[in-house]
């Protein structure tokens, strides 16, 4: 008689494995913040009087929950040109800018029936984007953006073994936004 085939279970604990994404995901994520919010006002401001550049920095401490929880610390740094025109229904802003973000993290994944796994790793983004906003005369406005880029995440775990040495990984991929 023919053995029956053994039903495969996937460990829990490869979650972990997913977590350096979250975290590369956040800071990606932190930098669009960054480009819409201060970027934006200060590409404004320098264009007030013609052609300017820009820059804004942010830094902090995010915590990310997974199910577990991420946390990660990272630099962000946008630096770029714009140009106002004034028009008949108001101003309008154009810029361009670089992106560059560099962080790290650590994660924290806690299980039922087997070890928690501590993970950590370093992350870092370079882009590039443009952005505009007119502003009408009667107070309105309109805003948008867009940028493009790389990520990469590294991840560590002692906790986490294949063949009982730790699990390392280092992955990059591309970011866009619009």
């Amino acid at each position: 008689t023919p053995t029956p085939p053994i039903a495969a279970q996937l460990n829990p604990q490869t979650k972990s494995l997913l977590e350096g994404a979250t975290a590369s995901v956040a800071m990606v994520n932190q930098a669009a913040d960054l480009a819409a919010g201060p970027g934006m006002e200060q590409a404004v401001a320098a264009a007030q009087s013609g052609t300017n550049g820009f820059g804004v920095i942010s830094g902090g401490s995010s915590r990310y929950e997974s199910g577990s929880h991420v946390d990660v610390k990272s630099v962000n740094l946008l630096l770029g040109m714009s140009h106002g025109l004034s028009n008949s229904a108001g101003n309008l802003t154009l810029g361009g800018f670089v992106e560059f973000g560099h962080g790290g993290y650590d994660s924290y994944n806690s299980f039922a029936t087997r070890p928690s796994v501590h993970a950590d790793g370093d992350l870092r983004y370079y882009g590039a984007g443009a952005l505009f906003k007119q502003d009408f005369n009667q107070g309105a406005f309109v805003e948008g953006g867009l940028r493009a880029g790389r990520v990469w995440q590294d991840y560590d775990s002692a906790d986490l073994t294949s063949g009982g040495l730790p699990v390392h990984y280092s992955r990059n991929s591309s970011y866009y936004g619009a």
